[in-house]
């Protein structure tokens, strides 16, 4: 089986392990990841975070987006900007300056000016999987890895533990992550 095909049995098998978990589940991942990742010297030394939102199929993101907001100097959230797979972080005040974009992802309005990638200091992605080499399965658009690629700073994913794979591949045009964050612990691949 060729990398692609493969990527996309591991994006359906995780697809189909999220879909059977419970509604609570994801805002207890993401509470127990957010403990987690506020443990770390890469949270504690950041003043620009960029996070993504939540989906209902991922662990919640709320508290550290909240936190971020009260605590932080910045919070920047992602926002697509085109069918070639690109997207700009955003800098919000506020979660209500968030609605419904492409795919319906919560994203801020285009209205919002763009923040420079090479001016954040930590970046919290989302991933449908994640190996402890710092492999990351994302929904398959590249939208991450060309983002990852501008920026300079250490990136977190939040993967539940059951969806951590030990023979993730990771492709050329892959980059790998420096934190795996699970609801059981912190997984340092490539720390910074």
């Amino acid at each position: 089986m060729d990398l692609q095909h493969k990527k996309a049995a591991l994006r359906k098998q995780a697809r189909q392990y999220l879909h059977m978990q419970p509604p609570q589940t994801f805002s207890d991942w993401g509470n127990a990841m957010a403990l987690a990742l506020f443990e770390l010297d890469v949270w504690k030394n950041a003043q620009t975070v960029f996070c993504f939102v939540s989906t209902d199929l991922e662990p919640s993101t709320l508290p550290i987006l909240k936190a971020v907001l009260a605590h932080k100097g910045t919070l920047c959230v992602p926002r697509t900007t085109d069918e070639n797979g690109q997207m700009d972080a955003v800098s919000i005040t506020d979660l209500n300056q968030l609605s419904a974009g492409r795919w319906g992802l919560l994203e801020p309005s285009a209205q919002l000016a763009a923040f420079e990638p090479q001016q954040l200091d930590l970046i919290v992605a989302p991933c449908l999987m994640a190996g402890p080499n710092g492999a990351r399965l994302g929904q398959g658009g590249g939208y991450y890895d060309r983002f990852f690629s501008r920026c300079q700073c250490p990136s977190v994913v939040l993967c539940p533990s059951d969806l951590v794979h030990p023979n993730l591949p990771l492709e050329p045009f892959d980059c790998p992550i420096d934190y795996v964050i699970t609801e059981t612990g912190v997984l340092l691949p490539n720390a910074r």
